[in-house]
């Protein structure tokens, strides 16, 4: 479960990046709100609720 967190929150970072670099805000859009689930996703795992 941790790992798959990481690795989303990784993957909304590269979108986000490319989001910027092409001026694209629904991608940006897309990548903060992957990176604000993951991060939820990484805290309730921490906590050993998920």
């Amino acid at each position: 479960m941790r790992l798959i967190a990481y690795r989303v929150f990784l993957v909304s970072f590269v979108l986000g990046n490319a989001g910027m670099a092409a001026n694209a805000e629904p991608l940006m859009w897309l990548a903060a709100a992957l990176g604000l689930i993951a991060l939820g996703a990484l805290v309730t795992s921490m906590w050993g609720v998920a």
